[in-house]
This record gives structure tokens, sequence and C-alpha cells, in this order.
């Protein structure tokens, strides 16, 4: 994967995390890391089309979904519902749109599919393709994004 294609998400992440949820976040420590999540896991699923194309994980826990869900309906949340799922479900997507613009702006034509949410116990098997787990830090808290992309 090419290390161009990293820059799009940590911009996108860190600036609607800032305008939709008043939420400062700053990046971790890259690395590779299975994709493999058991317990109280919220991931979301996103594909990528176009000149550019794979997938991208977005690894909530639940600590830190209910954060951030609660930064943007304005209320603490006090667990992962419906409601919760959807918020998430929207983060995810403005998340990856932001990123797509971003990767217009560089001159790749990418689109996104709609979020597929997981929950609980799940393990993908990406078949060699490698990814980048980027880690998004807000409020002592971190939630992943996996980034697999060709």
């Amino acid at each position: 994967m090419k290390v161009e294609y990293i820059n799009p998400f940590v911009e996108a992440s860190i600036s609607v995390l800032k305008s939709c949820c008043k939420i400062t976040a700053k990046i971790g420590k890259l690395s590779i890391k299975p994709l493999d999540f058991k317990g109280n896991h919220n991931v979301i699923l996103i594909g990528v089309t176009g000149q550019v194309k794979g997938q991208v994980f977005i690894d909530f826990k639940d600590s830190v979904a209910k954060l951030i869900v609660g930064s943007m309906v304005g209320f603490d949340v006090q667990e992962v519902d419906d409601l919760a799922e959807s918020a998430l479900a929207e983060l995810g997507n403005m998340i990856m749109g932001n990123t797509a613009t971003i990767f217009s702006q560089l001159g790749y034509a990418v689109d996104i599919t709609p979020p597929t949410l997981a929950k609980g116990n799940v393990i993908f098997d990406m078949k060699g393709l490698e990814h980048i787990c980027i880690p998004i830090v807000v409020q002592n808290e971190e939630f992943d994004i996996h980034v697999a992309l060709i």
C-alpha cells in the first residue's frame, strides 16, 4: 500500500471529529494489527472503489463509541443502542466521504460504499491484502481505522 494513501484518512478523521463532535483528536503510532475484534467492538466496514480500491474498518470499543456518540448528540450515552449504532455508521460515512474528497483533490477518483456495522466477535481475513492501523486518540480513549487499499 502506498504511504500517500494514509494522510487523507488522518486529515479527514481529525477534521470530522472537530467539526461534528467538537473533539480534538491526535494520531497514535501506525501499526499492522490483525482484523480480529473480540468483545465489545463496533466495526464500521466501508468499501473504496475507483482508482484506489480496498476496504476500511473503523473499530470503536463500546467505551469510545459512547464518548463520541455522546459528543455528537449532546448528551451522555449509556449504551451502544440503535441510535448510537446509527450515529457511528454516519460518523464513518462522514470520515470516508471527507477522505474521498481529499483523494479527489490529490487526483484519485474514488467512491465509497454505504457503511456496514459488525458487532461483537468478528474476524476478517484479508487474504494477504496488507492493511495499516491508524489509531485515533480522543480524550484518553482510542479507536482504530484499519486501511487496506491497492
